[in-house]
């Protein structure tokens, strides 16, 4: 028999059927859809970490300085359940805040919520004019453990809700301005830390196909991701607020 003649052979290779799963928001912020992601199994996702834009969800233009981190949780059907993990004012908003004449001052710490989880927490503060050292250790002092005594209230969802809805700047900041007047008070960034006070997540990979691009609002920054958090986090020591 000639080669031509040989019967062709099948491939056995076995192909997985893809999906398209919603992402949703946490029940917290209205179970909305905030990205798809088109997977093979709903499991590789579970654990994995993104990031969206607040105005997305709130559709107010003013929300667009503010990002949302979130954590995927096991799959409903053709969804995919989120907890919220972290909060992230925008790098340009920040840069705003500073002009000539001021002092700016920077924290960070861990803070533990009602249920214990803990949380790393970045501050910014700018002052009206410049000062001394003396104040900014009072000013740090204080939002501490304003800071402290807020978290201890509830869990992470009640914490960016309040921050969202500009209540907890407003009730600190009229605190801080009997030690100095501030110009800008804000929290730069919140995060969910593993045990050692280091964050534990796995950006979700890339798993649209070239054939299937993407069907993600466009309202959302990044429904699927693999951007590290080093820019949240810098490695270093910090200062640990425990519950009383």
């Amino acid at each position: 028999m000639s080669k031509s003649e040989e019967p062709k052979k099948e491939s056995r290779i076995k192909t997985k059927k893809k999906a398209w799963y919603k992402i949703l928001s946490p029940p917290s912020l209205g179970s909305k859809e905030i990205g798809e992601s088109y997977l093979a199994s709903a499991e590789s996702s579970s654990g994995r970490t993104m990031r969206a834009n607040l105005r997305d969800l709130t559709g107010n233009p003013k929300d667009q300085n503010i990002y949302l981190r979130f954590r995927i949780g096991k799959a409903e059907g053709l969804a995919l359940p989120t907890s919220l993990i972290g909060y992230e004012l925008a790098y340009s908003t920040i840069k705003r805040m500073v002009r000539p004449g001021v002092d700016r001052l920077d924290d960070q710490m861990v803070v533990q919520t009602k249920d214990r989880q803990r949380v790393i927490v970045k501050m910014i503060g700018v002052t009206l004019h410049k000062t001394n050292h003396s104040v900014h250790s009072r000013i740090r002092h204080q939002w501490r453990q304003f800071l402290k005594e807020e978290m201890k209230k509830g869990d992470i969802d009640a914490f960016v809700l309040q921050l969202i809805e500009s209540k907890l700047r407003a009730a600190l900041k009229k605190k801080l301005d009997k030690i100095y007047p501030l110009r800008e008070l804000a929290v730069k960034s919140l995060l969910l830390a593993g045990k050692d006070g280091r964050v534990q997540e796995e950006p979700v990979p890339e798993t649209v196909s070239e054939e299937q691009p993407s069907r993600t609002a466009e309202a959302v920054e990044a429904a699927v991701t693999a951007e590290p958090t080093e820019s949240l986090l810098e490695r270093e020591e910090l200062p640990v607020e425990q519950a009383a």
